[in-house]
């Protein structure tokens, strides 16, 4: 996924999923994107009468993406801890205001009141940039006052002393040519109780062999990243093929393999990379 892809993709789902309207937490399109409606949100201001869905709507949308299991897709409020799922991906403001978000990143700004000061008070999508003006996709635009929570569109003047920093996506979803380079080599491939050698090659080519017999190949594949944002390996000549969760890590990679001839059989994946 290149860097226009993903920041487009972005862009058409939040066109798709969030009308230029909005929505409030009493249309069930609102329960799908934060988990959340109006009624849950009552008895949950009961007891915090501050919360909002901003960081849930946040958390929602990253699935939608494709994001792992990880910081992002858990909508956690403090949003740089996405450093912990891609380290790199999470960009500290630019207090001079040169280098602002893109389209697609995921925004942080804080929360001050009564002279205290919230790092990481709200979380948004970016829309789009253009000059100064900020066109924005933001969760908890309503609260226990108003009695419902909102999604709404806003377009504003870009102040980097309002701003926290941003989840860089292009960064968070790998590039095909990161991949590519992150993937080439031997990787030590587990599936179920068997395990396999995968030889990763250019372009777009894997074989594998057993691991008692590393110098036979016993087949071939291609690789490829799929619409769900996940590694496919189609292997020639089989009913199976794998898919490894992104972003890729040479440690406790995993992922799930498919069979057709199986009956639709599933196995756990773990892959660590040998060299």
């Amino acid at each position: 996924m290149n860097e226009c892809s993903v920041r487009s993709k972005v862009q058409n789902l939040l066109k798709l999923k969030v009308p230029a309207e909005g929505l409030s937490s009493d249309d069930p399109r609102f329960l799908e994107l934060t988990g959340m409606n109006t009624k849950s949100l009552l008895e949950k201001w009961k007891t915090e009468p501050w919360f909002t869905t901003c960081n849930a709507f946040v958390g929602r949308f990253a699935i939608y993406l494709g994001a792992p299991r990880g910081w992002l897709s858990r909508g956690v409020l403090q949003l740089d801890w996405a450093n912990k799922d891609v380290p790199g991906c999470w960009v500290p403001v630019d207090r001079s205001g040169i280098t602002p978000p893109k389209a697609g990143d995921f925004y942080a700004k804080p929360f001050r009141s009564k002279g205290i000061e919230q790092k990481f008070g709200h979380v948004g999508i970016v829309y789009d940039v253009i000059g100064s003006t900020i066109t924005t996709v933001d969760g908890g635009q309503g609260g226990s006052a108003a009695g419902k929570d909102y999604i709404k569109w806003r377009t504003w003047l870009y102040n980097p002393a309002d701003m926290t920093g941003w989840v860089d996506l292009e960064k968070y979803f790998e590039d095909e040519t990161t991949i590519r380079t992150k993937l080439q080599g031997r990787w030590e491939v587990q599936i179920g109780w068997k395990p396999w050698y995968y030889t990763f090659s250019q372009p777009n080519k894997v074989d594998y062999a057993d691991r008692a017999q590393p110098t036979q190949i016993l087949g071939t594949g291609k690789w490829k990243i799929d619409d769900r944002h996940k590694l496919r390996i189609d292997w020639d000549n089989l009913d199976s093929w794998d898919e490894w969760d992104l972003p890729l890590v040479e440690k406790g990679q995993v992922g799930q393999w498919h069979s057709q001839k199986t009956g639709g059989r599933v196995d756990k994946i773990g892959a660590t990379k040998k060299y």
